[in-house]
């Protein structure tokens, strides 16, 4: 029998995320856009006193949400994130269908403040099970004491569409670099690449908020911010045409592992990042991904790697042979989320 999959992104309008992309491949399920509605100024306001997300957004995405359910039969919810998605609604949604499932995923830390809503810690309890990237989450029941039930760890993944070894020709001439960066600027990155720079090494690093003066004042010459992130296409592109691709974690967010984690190798990137327990459970140091702890062990391995691409080529090929052997990707998620509703309904 044929269940309806309903699935809620955070993301604006067309912009579908990796996980909502593949349960409408594998299962058709329907989408719903988190950001429905622009901010308003009144929005503005009500964030500047600490009210949190778009009132309008809120209402519209509310409105949508209910529309979708009582017109189709929805059998699983799956809310991306979910911010936005007030306790009201979820037991509006519970009424209207009381065999309903309601799931929540996230790759973000949820249990601190800064990735939290009113309405998130709200709703815990009214969610059937939630999905973590956080370790730490389970570790310290973090969630079950925010109120969540059924909570599960899965590591972060790759979309077959987007991460993969690019088949077509360079556009760009810019793209591929000695040592690459994408992501957001945090001090901890800054220090290893700056240090790197700082003995002779070349490296570009493109994503948002390095245009910074604490940032733009400190940095070596040879250390290129490019000021922009690069998407799409041009970032499968970087992480295969470039020779050392570094993966830093985020403090803030307590990672463990990062999206990066999986998607460089999944493009045939080599990849060279922190050393945890996690990215030793994805890819066996040195034969699939090498790993670093300190700046100066970080210095050595980017100097070998410069000079020995066989070596390097052999890595980054088995790292993305291991993406496919073990399935690290977004469908085998969705189809691990799909058998737990399975087994719920049981």
């Amino acid at each position: 029998m044929n269940k309806k999959i309903l699935v809620v992104t955070p993301g604006l309008v067309n912009k579908i995320s990796h996980l909502a992309d593949s349960f409408k491949n594998l299962y058709e399920a329907d989408i719903i856009f988190g950001q429905e509605a622009k901010e308003t100024k009144i929005d503005r306001i009500l964030y500047f006193f600490g009210k949190g997300n778009i009132r309008s957004n809120k209402i519209k995405l509310k409105k949508k949400i209910l529309k979708t359910v009582i017109s189709s039969k929805i059998d699983l919810l799956v809310i991306i994130k979910g911010l936005s998605i007030e306790k009201e609604t979820l037991l509006k949604i519970k009424k209207i269908n009381s065999d309903i499932k309601i799931f929540n995923w996230t790759c973000d830390d949820l249990a601190l403040a800064h990735n939290q809503s009113y309405d998130f810690l709200d709703s815990a309890s009214e969610y059937d099970a939630i999905y973590t990237s956080k370790s730490e989450n389970i570790k310290n029941n973090e969630l079950e004491k925010i109120g969540f039930k059924n909570i599960f760890f899965f590591y972060q993944r790759f979309s077959y569409f987007h991460h993969k070894i690019p088949t077509n020709k360079l556009k760009k001439i810019s793209i591929g670099h000695d040592v690459f960066f994408a992501g957001y600027a945090e001090e901890e990155r800054f220090k290893f690449m700056n240090f790197l720079a700082k003995n002779g090494i070349k490296v570009n690093v493109y994503g948002n908020g390095w245009d910074r003066p604490r940032f733009k004042l400190r940095k070596h010459k040879n250390l290129k911010i490019h000021f922009r992130p690069v998407l799409g296409n041009d970032y499968s592109q970087s992480i295969y045409h470039s020779k050392i691709n570094l993966c830093f974690l985020r403090v803030i967010n307590r990672d463990i592992h990062t999206a990066r984690s999986v998607e460089i190798p999944a493009c045939g990137g080599f990849m060279l990042a922190e050393r945890t327990v996690e990215h030793s459970h994805l890819f066996t140091e040195g034969e699939e991904a090498e790993y670093f702890s300190t700046p100066d062990e970080l210095l050595k391995k980017v100097k070998f790697y410069l000079i020995n691409s066989q070596n390097r080529m052999a890595i980054a090929k088995k790292g993305y042979l291991k993406t496919r052997s073990e399935d690290y990707s977004y469908d085998s998620m969705a189809k691990e989320i799909f058998s737990t509703f399975e087994d719920l309904q049981s």
